[in-house]
């Protein structure tokens, strides 16, 4: 692929999700200084999100592969593997069975009048923007779904569970988690990751809980800002205790189980291409210690 783009070969990944494009965003950056000098990578891999109708079958891309000669016989491939934390390692071979999966998946799941639109979308990361980042903070009652007090053995397991769910989804996002005594920080250099992982981690206590598990738990509260929490973290070297919690705090008491509450900022920064993807919903602006006037959304997940 190196020699391909370093003779200016272009290449178009249909996506079906935003998380998608976060991936080949960062799976472009690493290609970029093998490349550099010789070809521009940003002009040559480019993203088209298809955004489609509900009544799509299934998400195809449930892996991710590179197919060199599509309509070739002598097709040539390979997985993407990915660490835990989202990036990719290596590429293993593709065989004529996964050729044939990936031809099976193609087959009729996707069909014209199920995509609404096709949105390309530019990997190239504006640098033109304050260097700002997108923080979600999520807190978890220790109640049942019912709302009854949750027993300590009960309360660890909501813990290791939801611990669970915040590695799997962040790590699909390259966000960063800092785990504290009320709750959890999770960082993300731009807001339509933070957005994105939120909305998944309603979903996923919400499957869990029509599951045959032991506990059910009440669906987490989570506030995300752009900017106002992180110049608050900066003047404290970034030490996620302390006026910084109490600052999250401050926001996250406004939050009902369930509620994902935005701050003004973090709908002004969304891309536009991808605005369409999130129903942020405006909710009133508020005073806050420390952030002043707060304009507050909710990010409606369902």
């Amino acid at each position: 692929m190196i020699h391909n783009l370093k003779n200016r070969v272009k290449y178009t990944y249909f996506l079906r999700s935003f998380a998608d494009v976060q991936r080949l965003r960062k799976f472009a950056e690493t290609l970029e200084p093998d490349v550099k000098g010789d070809a521009d990578v940003f002009k040559l891999v480019m993203a088209v999100l298809l955004e489609s109708a509900s009544s799509a079958a299934r998400d195809i891309f449930e892996e991710e592969y590179f197919i060199a000669n599509p309509r070739s016989e002598k097709r040539d491939g390979y997985r993407l593997l990915r660490t835990t934390k989202g990036k990719i390692y290596a590429g293993e071979r593709m065989s004529q069975a996964d050729f044939q999966r990936v031809d099976d998946l193609f087959a009729g799941s996707i069909k014209q009048n199920q995509i609404m639109s096709w949105m390309q979308i530019d990997l190239r990361r504006d640098n033109s923007r304050a260097k700002q980042k997108a923080i979600a903070c999520v807190r978890l009652n220790k109640r049942s779904k019912e709302g009854k007090q949750l027993n300590e053995h009960d309360w660890e397991i909501v813990i290791n569970e939801f611990d669970q769910m915040v590695a799997d989804n962040v790590s699909k996002l390259s966000g960063q988690v800092i785990k504290g005594n009320n709750g959890y920080f999770i960082v993300f250099d731009d807001v339509e990751s933070a957005l994105t992982c939120a909305s998944w981690l309603q979903k996923s206590v919400e499957h869990y809980n029509k599951g045959f598990n032991q506990v059910e738990f009440t669906l987490p509260k989570i506030t995300i800002d752009f900017g106002h929490v992180t110049r608050v973290l900066r003047s404290y070297g970034f030490d996620f205790s302390g006026r910084p919690v109490s600052v999250c705090a401050k926001l996250i008491d406004r939050a009902n189980d369930g509620d994902i509450l935005v701050t003004r900022a973090v709908e002004d920064n969304v891309s536009p291409v991808v605005k369409n993807q999130f129903r942020i919903i405006e909710q009133g602006t508020w005073e806050i210690e420390e952030l002043g006037k707060t304009e507050l959304r909710t990010l409606d997940w369902r």
